[in-house]
């Protein structure tokens, strides 16, 4: 385009400083650039039409994969939310909330990022295109904090381990069997050694340690249930 317009201002320099030129012939290049010009319009906007089409298809197929993930989680649910509201609005250029997807933006928005995962952060992006808001993440997770404690405090007041002695299995009493969270659980031998083990279930091995004593302290993220003390035998 730029070069289009340099040619038509020389043709209408030229035109300006003729004497005795044929202006017919001037006048005809003026025609041609003008030609020009709206063939590159034309084509300009048919090539902007196929983006916008191209990304409509996309968009539609985002949404239908988008649709089709679980949320049985909070964390799930709320990735989902987050994903169908930035399809309707960013993913097509569009930069307002209707009042119901700020509904739903906020609500995430100002959930605590530990419960609620990394759709929360996103939440809170999408959130700006409301209004620019700081979020305090000490003040939105004080609550669910004081929960956990709670909850972890009730579960060490039943912390056991079974069997003890052991000489392979050790079975976590007080916590669940399948799904145990973020627990890791520190040994620390009568000798001053120590090993960490993070279990994806409420039991582990002692199989390969040596006999003796163990004191076992088993934290929940970072919160501490409670030291058991351990009998290794084989």
């Amino acid at each position: 385009m730029d070069s289009l317009n340099t040619q038509l201002n020389a043709v209408m320099i030229a035109l300006q400083s003729a004497h005795g030129q044929d202006s017919l012939g001037i006048l005809e290049a003026i025609r041609q650039n003008v030609t020009a010009q709206d063939r590159y319009a034309f084509h300009l906007a048919q090539l902007q039409n196929s983006i916008e089409q191209q990304r409509s298809q996309q968009t539609q197929t985002a949404i239908q994969l988008n649709n089709a993930l679980p949320a049985d989680a909070i964390y799930e649910s709320n990735r989902k939310t987050v994903n169908e509201i930035y399809l309707q609005t960013l993913a097509q250029n569009i930069v307002t909330l209707t009042p119901a997807q700020l509904a739903q933006v906020s609500a995430i928005a100002h959930q605590c990022v530990f419960e609620g995962g990394a759709a929360v952060l996103d939440a809170r992006l999408l959130y700006q295109l409301h209004e620019i808001k700081s979020f305090d993440e000490d003040t939105l997770c004080a609550g669910s904090r004081q929960q956990r404690v709670t909850a972890v405090q009730n579960a060490g007041q039943q912390l056991s381990l079974q069997p003890n002695p052991a000489d392979n299995l050790v079975l976590i009493k007080g916590i669940p069997e399948k799904d145990p969270g973020d627990i890791r659980i520190q040994l620390n031998s009568a000798h001053g050694q120590s090993r960490t083990i993070r279990p994806t279930q409420a039991f582990f091995s002692v199989a390969d340690l040596p006999a003796g004593v163990y004191y076992c302290t088993i934290w929940n993220g970072d919160l501490c249930l409670g030291t058991q003390r351990l009998l290794v035998i084989h």
